[in-house]
């Protein structure tokens, strides 16, 4: 509990009953991860462009897939990788992992974490299918 802020170190070590009651603080930030990341600030033209109907063109689905991963971005390229969108196809989603992220053990994860983003932004299921290149 000291660690996390909600007691100081010389109150975590008083052996009375008289312990005060210590509400907790803010939450310490964890750890960013992709899924975790939260989406910009101002949303898209084509977020704005379907506001009232729901329903998005093919040209905005596009767009709007390709701003999450633009805002995806920074942590591939922070681990020595990058993802770029091979195709798309009803609910699926073809992207290709590059440099460090090719074949990396954590590559389902990142897929999930593209999934979970791409989900959330779309208003409903996709799939994400990897494509890799051939050597």
């Amino acid at each position: 509990m000291v660690e996390e802020g909600l007691l100081s170190a010389s109150d975590a070590f008083v052996l009375s009953a008289a312990v005060p009651v210590v509400k907790p603080a803010a939450k310490p930030a964890a750890p960013v991860t992709i899924a975790a990341a939260k989406p910009a600030a101002s949303k898209s033209a084509a977020t704005k462009a379907t506001a009232g109907t729901g329903k998005l063109t093919n040209l905005q689905r596009m767009r709007l897939i390709e701003e999450v991963i633009d805002e995806l971005r920074p942590y591939f390229k922070r681990d020595g990788g990058d993802c770029e969108l091979v195709d798309i196809d009803g609910d699926h989603v073809y992207v290709r992992l590059t440099g460090a992220c090719n074949g990396c053990q954590m590559e389902s994860q990142t897929l999930n974490g593209i999934r979970e983003r791409l989900s959330e932004r779309l208003g409903r299921p996709t799939h994400v299918v990897p494509v890799h290149s051939k050597h």
